[in-house]
């Protein structure tokens, strides 16, 4: 029997176009995913602000209290 050895030297040029497709679409995939990550954090932040923003006007109407609100509307 005849023995071919076969001497693979590297990978080819449809190979790793093929590599860097596929690291293309995860990275576009992985940004979406980050960019609605972190608006649904800052949207429920804005929430929270707001919501303790309510508490402090409705227990009391003292300076104090005033200035809370606005030490915490001007965080974000």
């Amino acid at each position: 029997m005849l023995k071919k050895k076969m001497h693979e030297t590297g990978r080819s040029m449809v190979e790793m176009l093929g590599v860097l497709a596929i690291m293309g679409v995860l990275t576009v995939v992985g940004i979406a995913t980050y960019q609605y990550a972190f608006n649904a954090y800052q949207a429920g932040h804005i929430q929270d602000v707001i919501g303790n923003a309510k508490v402090l006007a409705q227990t009391d109407n003292r300076l104090s209290h005033v200035r809370e609100v606005n030490r915490l509307l001007k965080m974000h």
